[in-house]
């Protein structure tokens, strides 16, 4: 599920995926695996000034969990949706995770300069910069410029 960032009702979430839905991640106990990530400007209003690692991924986890739980209602459209209860949950800040492409980068899915026999991809290429559809993406994209390249296909 994609966010906005812009939305007050699903506060700083970014995007938010059911890990327990994705193939050979199904569970025998029935519980459910969500991975939740906030939006880049939230990120950025979260950690000004802040340091220590250890109390960074407790807030993380705390800002996360809490956002994503007031947002169910939303994201099912029902009001009366009964809040699972949260077993365990871990925060981690993953400084990298919100590339911030140049305009030029934005608009090509990957670079190739074939005189220098150089391939370029990845989540930073794209209109999808961050995401994993984006390196999907501009992985496909390079190995398409690759074969153009070497008249393979």
């Amino acid at each position: 599920i994609q966010f906005d960032g812009k939305d007050p009702k699903f506060g700083s979430l970014g995007w938010a995926a059911r890990d327990t839905s994705k193939p050979g991640r199904e569970r025998e106990d029935d519980r459910e695996c969500w991975v939740l990530q906030s939006h880049p400007d939230a990120a950025k209003e979260l950690l000004k000034g802040k340091r220590n690692i250890g109390a960074i991924r407790e807030m993380a986890r705390d800002v996360l969990v809490r956002d994503f739980l007031n947002s169910m209602p939303h994201i099912v459209d029902d009001d009366e949706f009964e809040l699972p209860r949260v077993v365990t949950s871990v925060g981690h800040r993953w400084g990298a995770a919100f590339p911030i492409p140049s305009e030029k980068s934005a608009q090509m899915e990957s670079q190739i300069i074939a005189s220098k026999q150089f391939v370029a991809c990845g989540d930073y290429f794209g209109q999808l910069s961050g995401r994993i559809e984006g390196g999907y993406l501009s992985g496909v994209s390079a190995a398409d410029q690759l074969c153009d390249a070497i008249e393979i296909i």
